[in-house]
């Protein structure tokens, strides 16, 4: 049959295991600790998957008994899946990843990367003269993200930025923004 010990039993056998493998002893390369790991992500996966089915059975059951209530629980619980979810994403990227976004010309990723950059103890001020060539940018989505990145993530932009508006052409912003563009060696 196929039993959970019948499986477990069947990959342990056909795993390499190092010369002098020791199989009770933890702390031996390869020991047990590898099946705890397999184990816990089988944990994590059936977990998410039981949490998909209890979100489908409140969305049906909500249909079928015409109630407002288990449909809600059930949006709450994936609008809350879906931020924790995109959290744990964040922060399991590598930092070299995140440093290339920011150094992308995709602004969608700048002020999230940024975060999460500081969040672990980067310094993010060596992107500053990214964001500020953005400012000048002929996209207006472009312009947009690096205003809103440079004031929330750097405080002293506000003043600087004052009366600066994305919708403004980028030759009106340019003029606008010289002393900021020479300051920080961006081409006028």
């Amino acid at each position: 049959g196929f039993s959970a010990e019948s499986i477990f039993r069947t990959r342990r056998y056909n795993q390499s295991e190092p010369a002098g493998w020791l199989r009770d002893k933890s702390d031996a390369g390869g020991g047990w600790l590898r099946w705890l790991t397999l184990t816990l992500t089988a944990l994590a996966r059936m977990k998410k998957f039981l949490f998909f089915i209890i979100v489908v059975a409140l969305v049906i059951w909500s249909f079928f008994s015409h109630l407002a209530l288990p449909l809600l629980v059930a949006i709450v619980a994936m609008a809350v899946w879906a931020f924790r979810s995109d959290t744990r994403m964040w922060q399991t990227k590598p930092t070299a990843e995140l440093v290339a976004m920011v150094e992308s010309g995709e602004w969608r990723y700048w002020q999230t990367a940024l975060e999460e950059l500081r969040c672990r103890g980067e310094d993010i001020s060596r992107f500053t003269p990214r964001l500020v060539a953005g400012l000048v940018s002929d996209s207006v989505l472009t312009r947009t993200a690096a205003e809103v990145a440079l004031k929330d993530l750097f405080p002293e932009f506000k003043d600087h930025l004052k009366g600066y508006l994305p919708t403004h052409d980028a030759a009106t912003s340019r003029q606008r923004l010289e002393p900021i563009l020479v300051k920080y060696g961006v081409g006028i």
